[in-house]
C-alpha cells in the first residue's frame, strides 16, 4: 500500500502496539491522508534501481519455496534496463463468450485453500523475492509465478500478444538511436558531413527523421508579439531546417526590452523549438551566441583553452517530456556553423548577432541553394514494468462487461524511499501483508471462480499490478490503456494488505461508490461472521483510486495497519492465513454476484468525499492550487510568478508521460467539466498554443483572464476534438 507522502509516518506507526483500538486511532489519521495522497497530482512517479543483494539472508530460510509452474507460454526474462519503445495494448483475440464451460476441478475445502495461500504467500515473500523492488530478478519472478497460477487456474492468458504481460515503460527518457548524422550541400555541389559528438549532437527534446530540405538563418528563432519582435516575420521556413542562436537579443543591455539582464520565457530550448514547429519548420539547428562564447573566454582568460571549453556541446537531455516533437533539434559547434553562414550570407554570424542587438529587429534569411541533409534518430529509453493480467470469461457478458479484481504485486525491495524502518542500513523488506497478502488471496479468488460449478454471466479480468508502491504506476498505466474499455468495466474489487485479520474486523473502502454496495458487503459478510467497517470514498491509497477516478464503483478490502508495515520485519510469520482464506471466499462471493447479476453496478457520488478536502491536498492543478499550507485556495502562480487571474479545474495526472496535459481528474463544477473534459483526456493545445508540456498549459491560463471562449484541443482515446472553455474567475 502506498504510504502518506511528506508526513512522518514512522513515528506513528512504531508506537502501535499490537491491539485494534490504536490501529483504529492509527488507521483514522491515515485515512485522511491516503485520501489526499491518492488524489492523481500527489502520485510520486520515480525510478528505484535496482541495488546489488547483501550476502545470503538467513531470514525466512525454513520458508518453503516452490519454483513457479511451466504449464504456460512466458516471455524471454527481460534485460535489467532494456532498451525498447513502449508496446501497444494488443488483444491477441477479443474476449469472446465462454463456450463449452467446464469446471476447474480441485480441492475447496478449507484446508485445501489454506494451503494454497501458505505455499503462494510464503513464495512471494520469501528472500529469494528481494522484497519484489522495482527492478529486481524478484519482481520478475513473482510476475511469472502469478502468471503461471493465472493458467493452471484455467484462466485466458494471451491477452497481450500471446501473453498475460501488460507491459509499459517507467519515466521513459529519450535516448541516441543508432542513426544520427548530417550533411551539408551548397549550391556548387560540395557536401560537408558534421558528425555526432564532434559537430553536433542531437537533444532530447528532439523527433526522429530522416531529411534532406533547406536551410534558413531564423536569428534567435522568437515570435514576441508584446515585444515588437518576430524573427519569422515575413520568412517562409515551411518544410525547412532553421538556425536558431541561443538565449534573446540585446543581453548585455540592462534595459533591453528582453528584461533587461534576465532572460525571459523566449530564450528557453522548448519555447524556441515550439515556436519553430508552429511556423512549419522540418528541423532546428541551436547555435551557440557570440554573448555566450564571449562570457566562457573571459571566464578562461590567462589559459589556452580547447573548444570544448568555449563551445561545449550540449548534453542530450536538455528536456522532461518525450512528447509529439515532430521535428528533429540539434545543438551544432558554433565553429562549424559560422562558415556556413558565412559563405551562404556573405556576412559572418557576429555581424548579423550585431544588427540584431543595435536595431532591435530581426535579420532572418534564407541560406539560398544551401541544404540540410541526414538523419537524427532518438528512442525511448528505460526500464520496462509488466502488469500480469489474466480473464475467466462469461457465458453472457452484456456489451463485453467485466468486473476486474486486482491487487498489487510489488513492493519497496531493500527499502529506500518508502521505507519506515528505523534501522540503518539496507534491508530485505519482503512485504508479506503489503502485498504477498493480497496477490495471493488474488490468485485464489481466480480458483475459487473457475470452479464453480456455473459459469459467471460477465467476464472477470485478475490483475496485479506493479509499481504501486511508487504511485499507483501500475493500475495507472492500465486505465491510461485499457484492454476492455473502461465504460465497459462495471466495477473493481482491490486487495491490498488482507493478511491481518483480527477480531474478524475488516474496512472496506468504497461501499458508497455504488448504490448496491453498501447492502450487499454486509450481507455477504454476515455468513463469514465479517465485522464491516464502511469507508464509502473510493479514494485512497491503493490501485482502486485509479479506477475511481475514471467513473469505475470500487471496493477494496483491507485488514488494518500494523507495527510491521514497510519495514523488513512485514513477513510470513506474521500472517493469519485462515483469515486470508476467509477473505478469498467472500471476495470471491462478492465478484460472483456483480457478475451474474442482471443489472450492473450503480454508480453513486455519494462516496466521493474528496471534494471537500481536495483544496486542503498539496496538489498542483491547471490553475488552481493552494497558496499556503492549511488553507483552502484557488490561486497559483505560473512559472514567472504571477498569480492567475483564472483557472481551468483539472488535476494534472503526474504517470502520463508524452506531450500534452494529461487530466486524471476533473473538478466538479468548474469550467472543464462544463466544457465537457473528463478524467484521462489529454489536452493539446490551448487556443493557438500547442501544448507540449504541463507547464504549457499553466502558463498560457496564467496569462489568461476569466470570462472569454477558449477553444481546447483534446485527445479522447484514439479520438482528438476542438471544446470551448469559458475560464473561472480564481477566487482569492
Amino acid at each position: 500500500m502506498t504510504r502518506a507522502d511528506g508526513v512522518n509516518v514512522q513515528t506513528t506507526i512504531s508506537k502501535l502496539p499490537l491491539v485494534e483500538s490504536a490501529a483504529d486511532r492509527f488507521q483514522r489519521r491515515l485515512t485522511l491522508l491516503g485520501l489526499l495522497v491518492a488524489l492523481p497530482c500527489a502520485v510520486i512517479v520515480g525510478w528505484i534501481a535496482a541495488d546489488p543483494l547483501p550476502g545470503e539472508s538467513t531470514r525466512n530460510a525454513s520458508t518453503p519455496q516452490r519454483p513457479a509452474p511451466v504449464n504456460i507460454v512466458r516471455a524471454a526474462a527481460p534485460a535489467p534496463v532494456p532498451v525498447t519503445a513502449e508496446k501497444p495494448v494488443v488483444a491477441a483475440h477479443p474476449l469472446k463468450p465462454a463456450t463449452g464451460y467446464e469446471p476447474l476441478a480441485i480441492d475447496i475445502a478449507d484446508a485445501a485453500v489454506e494451503a494454497r495461500l501458505s505455499e503462494d504467500v510464503a513464495y512471494l515473500s520469501h528472500d529469494d523475492r528481494q522484497g519484489r523492488g522495482v527492478g529486481t530478478e524478484g519482481l520478475d519472478q513473482a510476475a511469472e509465478y502469478i502468471a503461471s497460477a493465472f493458467g493452471q487456474a484455467g484462466l485466458r492468458t494471451d491477452l497481450y500478444d500471446g501473453q498475460p504481460y501488460h507491459e509499459f515503460m517507467l519515466t521513459p527518457k529519450l535516448g541516441l538511436g543508432s542513426t544520427n548524422e548530417l550533411k551539408i550541400s551548397g549550391p556548387d555541389g560540395n557536401e560537408t558531413a558534421w558528425s555526432v559528438g564532434r559537430e553536433f549532437t542531437p537533444l532530447s527534446l528532439s523527433g526522429s527523421a530522416n531529411f534532406n530540405v533547406p536551410l534558413v538563418f531564423v536569428g534567435y528563432g522568437i515570435t514576441a508579439p508584446p515585444l515588437e519582435y518576430d524573427d519569422y516575420h515575413e520568412l517562409d521556413v515551411q518544410g525547412k531546417a532553421v538556425i536558431i542562436l541561443r538565449h534573446e537579443p540585446q543581453q548585455s543591455d540592462p534595459d533591453s526590452k528582453f528584461e533587461g539582464l534576465q532572460h525571459t520565457q523566449y530564450a528557453f530550448f522548448a519555447q524556441k523549438v515550439s515556436n519553430a514547429a508552429d511556423h512549419g519548420a522540418a528541423a532546428v539547428i541551436l547555435v551557440t551566441d557570440a554573448h555566450e562564447i564571449e562570457t566562457r573566454r573571459l571566464e578562461h582568460r590567462g589559459s589556452e583553452p580547447d573548444e570544448n571549453a568555449i563551445d561545449p556541446l550540449l548534453q542530450f537531455q536538455v528536456g522532461t517530456s518525450l512528447g509529439r516533437r515532430r521535428i528533429p533539434v540539434v545543438h551544432c559547434r558554433r565553429s562549424a556553423v559560422e562558415p556556413l553562414v558565412e559563405l551562404a550570407l556573405g556576412e559572418s554570424l557576429e555581424s548579423l548577432e550585431k544588427q540584431i542587438d543595435e536595431s532591435g529587429q530581426a535579420q532572418s534569411r534564407p541560406l539560398t541553394g544551401w541544404n540540410l541533409q541526414g538523419a537524427v534518430s532518438v528512442i525511448p529509453k528505460g526500464r520496462t514494468l509488466k502488469n500480469v493480467i489474466a480473464a475467466l470469461p462469461g457465458t453472457d457478458p452484456a456489451d463485453g462487461e467485466v468486473v476486474v479484481v486486482g491487487a498489487h504485486y510489488d513492493h519497496l525491495g531493500l527499502g529506500g524511499w518508502g521505507s519506515l524502518s528505523s534501522e540503518g542500513g539496507k534491508a530485505i523488506h519482503n512485504g508479506a501483508d503489503d502485498n504477498a497478502s493480497g496477490t495471493a488471496v488474488l490468485m485464489e479468488i481466480a480458483r475459487l471462480l473457475a470452479a464453480r460449478p456455473e459459469p459467471l454471466r460477465r467476464h472477470v479480468l485478475f490483475m496485479a499490478f506493479t509499481a504501486e508502491e511508487m504511485g499507483l504506476i501500475g493500475s495507472k498505466r492500465y486505465v491510461q490503456n485499457p484492454l476492455v474499455p473502461l465504460q465497459q468495466t462495471v466495477a473493481m474489487v482491490n486487495l491490498d494488505m488482507v493478511g491481518r485479520l483480527r477480531k474478524d474486523e475488516l474496512t472496506m473502502y468504497g461501499t458508497g461508490t455504488a448504490r448496491q454496495f453498501s447492502e450487499m458487503v454486509d450481507r455477504l459478510g454476515a455468513a463469514y461472521d465479517l465485522k464491516l467497517r464502511h469507508r464509502p470514498s473510493g479514494y485512497g491509497p491503493s490501485d482502486h483510486a485509479s479506477f475511481y477516478e475514471r467513473g469505475v464503483p470500487v471496493l477494496h478490502l483491507f485488514t488494518g495497519f500494523h507495527p510491521q508495515y514497510h519495514r523488513p520485519d512485514d513477513d510470513f510469520e506474521t500472517l493469519n492465513i485462515p483469515g486470508m482464506g476467509k477473505l478469498a471466499r467472500y471476495t470471491a462471493d462478492i465478484v460472483a454476484e456483480i457478475a451474474t447479476a442482471e443489472e450492473r453496478p450503480q454508480p453513486s457520488a455519494s462516496g466521493d468525499v474528496s471534494e471537500s478536502l481536495a483544496q486542503l491536498a498539496p496538489i498542483e492543478r491547471a490553475g488552481a492550487q493552494p497558496a499556503d499550507a492549511g488553507r483552502p485556495a484557488n490561486v497559483s502562480r505560473s512559472l514567472t510568478g504571477a498569480p492567475p487571474k483564472a483557472y481551468l479545474g483539472v488535476v494534472i495526472d503526474r504517470t502520463y508521460n508524452e506531450a500534452g496535459y494529461g487530466i486524471a481528474r476533473v473538478i466538479k463544477g468548474g469550467p472543464a467539466e462544463r466544457a465537457g473534459l473528463r478524467a484521462g483526456d489529454v489536452v493539446l493545445r490551448f487556443g493557438p498554443k500547442e501544448v507540449l508540456q504541463p507547464k504549457d498549459l499553466i502558463d498560457e491560463i496564467s496569462r489568461s483572464r476569466a470570462g472569454a471562449p477558449t477553444s481546447l484541443t483534446i485527445r479522447r482515446g484514439s479520438l482528438e476534438f476542438d471544446a470551448t472553455v469559458i475560464l473561472a474567475e480564481v477566487r482569492r
